[in-house]
């Protein structure tokens, strides 16, 4: 054999190697849970990804927060903007003018604010008549306040924001993630666990489907305060009709059939306020129950979801609030173990 068929032999067999390497890790990764998140867009599906890593000791990288830091940032000078434009007079013209000479000249991303700006900010930000403008703009995060009333502890260039600033900060989903997480099972070994996050949006979900016919768990998310709320992509459909569409055709998929099914009615904390002055029945003619009661409220849109399961599956379901790191503690154990659990029912064991 000359030099040349060696070479040529070694190469095949570094292919095969790899090709082998593959197969192996193809296989393995079949065998490892996975868990596809769903919901609506603005339903907490993101929150819960963030309160997984902060539970799991990892907590956001330094890449994380400078990036978190700089979409706030954007975000404050963007609504800023907003909330100046046309309102010279209420604010004087002076604070216009100045404001808006410098969101001409900052440049971005912004790593930090000057502070001469920041102090401007939060001198309108307290005016009455930016704050009328303000709850009546639509299209913005509810969060957006927590910052601008913080404004001063955020835009420094040695400040950054906390873990509870971070999971305020609303995160639009592109696409597909694939999200790893390791958990120990009951043997104390450390196992991979998937977590797929995919776009709310409606136009994205017949793009995503096809992807997920071997998912183990469905994590479907509800914001259960937007029964009174309209699509941000079509303001003639109602949220929560929407989210009901979703989950139907979501469990009643032939490719998800087998999974087992999750069900988050988030945001009870924005729930039970609003339950007391915005009444259900207003936007579900159907809801029989009490005025401005929190457990029957919740009853009534378990019992729409839960008829949507042709299978009648066993679905766990739980109010949550994916801002509430130490509530989240327990309900993310809570997956794992569910995981656990029903793995080694799965192998028979």
């Amino acid at each position: 054999m000359n030099d040349a068929e060696e070479k040529q032999r070694e190469e095949a067999k570094k292919i095969e190697m790899y090709l082998k390497a593959e197969r192996l890790a193809f296989e393995q990764a079949k065998k490892e849970p996975k868990l596809l998140i769903l919901g609506s867009s603005d339903s907490g599906k993101s929150t819960l990804l963030k309160q997984v890593k902060i539970v799991l000791g990892k907590g956001f990288s330094e890449n994380e927060v400078q990036t978190a830091k700089r979409t706030i940032l954007s975000n404050i000078v963007n609504v800023t903007e907003m909330l100046i434009s046309n309102e010279s007079q209420k604010i004087g013209q002076e604070a216009f003018d100045k404001i808006s000479q410098w969101i001409d000249k900052l440049e971005r991303p912004f790593d930090s604010l000057p502070s001469e700006f920041t102090e401007l900010i939060s001198v309108i930000w307290k005016n009455p008549d930016i704050q009328t403008k303000y709850l009546t703009m639509k299209g913005i995060p509810a969060t957006t306040s927590h910052f601008f009333k913080h404004i001063h502890k955020l835009s420094g260039p040695d400040q950054f924001p906390s873990n509870d600033d971070i999971l305020l900060l609303r995160t639009a989903t592109n696409g597909i993630s694939d999200n790893v997480f390791y958990y120990k099972n009951q043997s104390q070994k450390e196992c991979p666990l998937h977590f797929y996050d995919v776009s709310g949006l409606r136009r994205h979900r017949k793009q995503w489907i096809s992807f997920f016919q071997d998912i183990d768990f469905i994590i479907f998310i509800v914001a259960i305060d937007s029964y009174d709320l309209t699509m941000a992509e079509d303001p003639s459909i109602n949220r929560m009709h929407d989210a009901l569409i979703l989950f139907d055709e979501t469990i009643n998929n032939p490719l998800l059939e087998k999974s087992n099914v999750i069900l988050f009615f988030n945001k009870i904390d924005l729930f039970d306020v609003k339950v007391q002055t915005v009444p259900i029945q207003k936007f579900f003619p159907d809801y029989a129950g009490k005025v401005a009661s929190r457990s029957e409220g919740l009853g009534f849109f378990k019992r729409k979801f839960l008829s949507k399961d042709k299978q009648k599956r066993k679905i766990q379901c739980q109010p949550t609030c994916c801002t509430d790191t130490n509530f989240m503690k327990a309900i993310t154990e809570g997956i794992f173990k569910m995981v656990t659990d029903r793995m080694l029912q799965d192998a028979g064991l």
